[in-house]
């Protein structure tokens, strides 16, 4: 397992999943059998100083999000491994959507 370690100061707002699925391990490795919806997570932010959100972020719900700078990325140095789905990520502070 990999692990991140960012400065407080690159620290992001909790992020809530609202879509209700069943349980499902997003780092195991392997392909889902089942459709999954567009996920959609909310979030708000007491310090604008911590928008915007990186191109990772790893929500309480233990699913990680990428931006699509980040996708791209991965993509151009042929990193193939990696299933996307939608993500909806709503800031209730501010009322954007992404």
């Amino acid at each position: 397992m990999h692990y991140i370690i960012l400065p407080i100061t690159h620290s992001y707002p909790a992020i809530e999943l609202k879509t209700k699925i069943d349980d499902m391990h997003w780092v195991d490795g392997r392909k889902f059998s089942e459709v999954i919806p567009s996920l959609e997570f909310e979030f708000t932010v007491d310090n604008e100083a911590l928008l915007p959100l990186p191109d990772y972020v790893s929500p309480s719900a233990g699913i990680p999000l990428f931006s699509d700078r980040l996708k791209d990325l991965l993509n151009k140095c042929g990193i193939d491994n990696i299933d996307y789905h939608g993500a909806v990520i709503k800031n209730l502070s501010s009322g954007e959507v992404t």
